[in-house]
């Protein structure tokens, strides 16, 4: 009996921990943090980040990518989520629809994978599942270091210009026309 209520209490800690590291998931909501900043240095006086910081990584297929990545469209989207964050994988399907909708207006989608090479089949398998077509990237230590530590919860997404300065920051799931009202309001 008591090994039995030992393990429920296990149990009920273990979920309970895995549903407050994906952030903030409720009914779509989100936090949202606004940048202005010069981009002299990649952290505001506050802690937050002024910009993506460099990076040289690879892609889910080995390709390698920079920052020089955000110079192909006006603004980018950067997602940063995780194969074992329900809330991440639920809205990559509605990162996809915003990102067709919106990419004639000159906007990238980059999604960074946080658990890194320890998860990249399970990615790989989420984008052919969701049809994602959008660039999915898994993190050097860079962006572990100075991006993905530094993260208040899953998923969080950035708008960035094309010189990788951090235009707005959302905390939190959000449906297709959440990401299309956070990514329109920085078009120009």
């Amino acid at each position: 009996m008591n090994k039995k209520k030992i393990l429920v209490l296990l149990a009920t800690l273990v979920v309970s921990t895995v549903l407050a590291a994906c952030g903030n998931s409720g009914g779509g909501n989100s936090t949202e943090s606004k940048n202005s900043n010069d981009g002299r240095s990649q952290v505001s006086e506050q802690g937050e980040l002024k910009s993506i910081p460099e990076f040289s990584a690879k892609d889910i297929d080995g390709n390698k990518v920079d920052n020089s990545v955000f110079k192909e469209n006006k603004v980018t989207l950067v997602n940063v989520w995780a194969t074992w964050c329900g809330p991440c994988v639920n809205e990559l399907p509605e990162i996809q629809k915003a990102y067709s909708e919106l990419k004639a207006k000159g906007v990238g989608v980059v999604g960074i994978v946080s658990d890194g090479n320890d998860a990249k089949d399970t990615a790989k398998e989420l984008i052919k599942e969701n049809n994602l077509t959008y660039k999915m990237i898994i993190p050097d230590n860079n962006l572990d270091k100075n991006l993905i530590s530094t993260l208040k919860g899953f998923p969080t997404s950035y708008v960035v210009d094309s010189e990788g300065k951090i235009l707005g920051m959302k905390v939190g799931g959000m449906n297709a026309e959440g990401f299309k009202e956070f990514i329109e309001q920085y078009i120009k």
